[in-house]
């Protein structure tokens, strides 16, 4: 059930606007306190896993399974879909479940505790009932003041890490997330804070490294060989092998940490980046020869039907490092798409190299979602032949509008900097500097004393400083003279303004997907 103000933790039924506020991370510090008070008050925790999110996802997955288990939890995992295989060799891999029974056999009776104080209860067992005895130390009970009713769900926390919507999960369990507390853990910017709380770090390079620092808060020995294998994981596939933007020093020193602990680092780099089986290989030459690109719009493709799938006997999961291999060698792409067949439906994937161009907004017109740089999508809609030509034309449209916004500030500032300047006047008489002499003083001299002989020295001639309202400098006498004779007019400024980089917020509208 979710937490209520009945709980010991009153502060965790929750304004949940107060945590929809927070992404620039003024807030990590409090959101990490409280997701650590709901851990610690759950008891029976469930596990999301995002399977498209893969590395990141499955390694904090397994992580609190592992670290949660061993502190008395009972913890269970459930996934989208299968998992990647790759990722066979972490610890309880085999634990996740991609149904669950969340119905729950308990029944629940409520007694108002305002006006009363319970000193003890027992059960006694009859031939046909079993008697609930409730003794009071005060007070008075009457039948109406109890309630029945049935539990919906076994669980009372679900943890979703490294998920920025988890909107196919809410769709597939509808009453379970309605009454349990649902804990959002994440490092995306865009995360749709759909938690009861929601602890994101838009800092850290992944949701394992921001799971170190919550576990060693609640028990340093949690996390031992098991656990930082898992996290190591996490944060590798996240950074890509810390070669990506997402990597920060910080990301090394946790790495360095968990190797320390007892991290197989060479383990996760086989199975991630060398271990690559026939099977693969074949569906990789596939993708290779159906490769496809538009110079034009800087846009790289290839397909994966269903025959290729059964053929070489993969999944999509398959496909991930070709994608990323992909990225490394083409230099002139700024987006790459994968489309493929799967259970009778497209999927697609969406990899923005350019940071201006928005991957999940195009996925979102095909009903998928993800962050900017990386999205997925799935439609029933058309066969792939049609969502390929709808994202393809999607895809020129917008960068035929990147062009022209360029080429507009471009063209703005050639004008700005062609514009004739007014010629300076031309000065040819120079009025001489006056000579300014000041008057020494005569000294004073006692009747007693003889009078010296004093030599009066001219003082050398120099320049006399006029200060002026109008100007913020200092100017000499015979500039000053120069400029009532001959005012000069003001240069006028030339503002060049930076090229308009592309705004593609309102450019990818939601509209209804039409194949003709």
């Amino acid at each position: 059930m979710k937490w209520s103000s009945n709980t010991n933790i009153k502060t965790l039924y929750y304004q949940k606007q107060f945590f929809m506020t927070t992404t620039n991370n003024t807030d990590v510090p409090n959101q990490r306190k409280l997701a650590k008070q709901a851990i610690l008050e759950a008891q029976n925790i469930l596990v999301c896993i995002d399977a498209d999110k893969d590395g990141d996802s499955i390694g904090a997955s397994l992580s609190l399974y592992e670290a949660l288990s061993s502190h008395g939890k009972q913890v269970s995992l459930i996934s989208t879909k299968s998992p990647d295989n790759n990722y066979i060799f972490l610890p309880s891999f085999e634990k996740i479940q991609t149904n669950i029974d969340i119905q729950s056999n308990d029944f629940i009776i409520s007694i108002p505790s305002q006006h009363i104080e319970i000193d003890k209860m027992k059960y006694t067992p009859e031939d046909t009932a079993v008697n609930i005895v409730i003794s009071l130390k005060s007070g008075k009970l009457s039948p109406e003041d109890i309630q029945f009713k049935q539990s919906t769900s076994n669980f009372d926390l679900i943890i979703i890490p490294a998920t920025n919507n988890a909107g196919a999960l809410q769709e597939r369990y509808k009453d379970l997330f309605a009454d349990t507390t649902v804990l959002n853990i994440d490092h995306h910017a865009n995360n749709s804070m759909y938690g009861d709380i929601n602890f994101i770090d838009t800092q850290a390079s992944s949701t394992c490294e921001m799971l170190v620092g919550m576990l060693e808060s609640l028990d340093p020995k949690l996390i031992n060989e098991k656990t930082s294998t898992a996290l190591l994981t996490g944060i590798i596939a996240e950074t890509e092998s810390f070669k990506n933007k997402n990597t920060t020093p910080k990301s090394f020193s946790v790495a360095a940490n968990l190797l320390g602990r007892g991290a197989q680092q060479k383990e996760i780099v086989s199975h991630l980046y060398k271990t690559k089986k026939l099977n693969r290989l074949k569906l990789w030459g596939r993708i290779l020869s159906n490769i496809e690109e538009d110079t034009d719009n800087r846009y790289i493709w290839s397909t994966i039907k269903a025959q290729d799938f059964a053929a070489t006997q993969t999944t999509i999961h398959d496909s991930n490092q070709i994608i990323e291999d992909l990225i490394s060698h083409a230099p002139n792409a700024e987006i790459i798409v994968l489309f493929y067949e799967e259970d009778g439906s497209i999927g697609g994937i969406i990899h923005a190299i350019s940071p201006e161009i928005p991957a999940n907004r195009l996925a979102k017109l095909l009903g998928g979602d993800g962050n900017e740089k990386e999205a997925h999508f799935s439609t029933n809609k058309g066969d792939i032949q049609q969502v390929l030509s709808f994202v393809q034309k999607k895809i020129g449209e917008y960068q035929e509008w990147r062009k022209k916004q360029t080429e507009g500030a471009t063209s703005n500032n050639k004008k700005q900097i062609t514009r004739k300047s007014v010629p300076e006047p031309v000065i040819k008489e120079t009025v001489p500097e006056p000579v300014i002499r000041e008057t020494i003083p005569e000294p004073v001299i006692q009747k007693s004393v003889p009078e010296p002989v004093i030599q009066q020295k001219e003082e050398p001639r120099r320049k006399v400083v006029v200060k002026r309202k109008t100007a913020p400098k200092e100017v000499i006498m015979d500039d000053f003279l120069q400029e009532k004779i001959n005012p000069q007019p003001k240069k006028q400024e030339t503002k060049i303004t930076e090229p308009t980089k592309a705004k593609e917020e309102n450019f990818f509208d939601d509209e209804e997907i039409i194949f003709e």
